[in-house]
C-alpha cells in the first residue's frame, strides 16, 4: 500500500523548502502525496507554524503497519481570516488533498483547502 505527502513552499522565484521566516509574497502549500511517518508530519507543522503563523492541526491520522501515512483529517487556520479542514481516508494519491495560502497581491485565490 502506497501512502503520501508532500510539503513545498513556493515562492515568486521558485520552489524552496525553508526553516526561516519567509517573506510575506509567496505562495504555502502542503499536499499529502507521499509515504510520511508520523515524525515527518509533526516536522510540516512545525514548519508552517514557525515561518508562516500557520496553525496545522491534525484531527486524525491513520498509519499502515510500516507506520506510513494512509489516512488523514485536519485542519488549518492562517490566522489572518482563512481557515478550513479536509479529509482523506484512504489517502489517493493521484488526486491528493492538502491547503494553500498564496499571499501574493495578484494571486487569483488566496487560501484552498481539499484536492489541489
Amino acid at each position: 500500500m502506497v501512502r503520501s505527502i508532500a510539503f513545498c513552499l513556493i515562492a515568486c522565484a521558485g520552489l524552496f523548502l525553508s526553516t526561516s521566516v519567509a517573506p510575506v509574497q509567496e505562495r504555502v502549500e502542503v499536499n499529502f502525496n507521499q509515504p510520511y511517518t508520523l515524525e515527518e508530519l509533526l516536522d510540516i507543522k512545525l514548519e508552517v507554524a514557525d515561518a508562516h503563523g500557520i496553525s496545522l492541526v491534525y484531527r486524525e491520522l491513520s498509519f499502515d503497519e510500516d507506520g506510513k501515512l494512509v489516512g488523514i483529517s485536519f485542519q488549518v487556520d492562517c490566522q489572518d481570516g482563512f481557515s478550513g479542514s479536509a479529509s482523506q481516508k484512504p489517502l489517493d494519491y493521484d488526486h491528493p488533498i492538502g491547503f494553500f495560502r498564496d499571499y501574493r497581491p495578484d494571486a487569483t485565490e488566496a487560501f484552498g483547502t481539499g484536492g489541489l
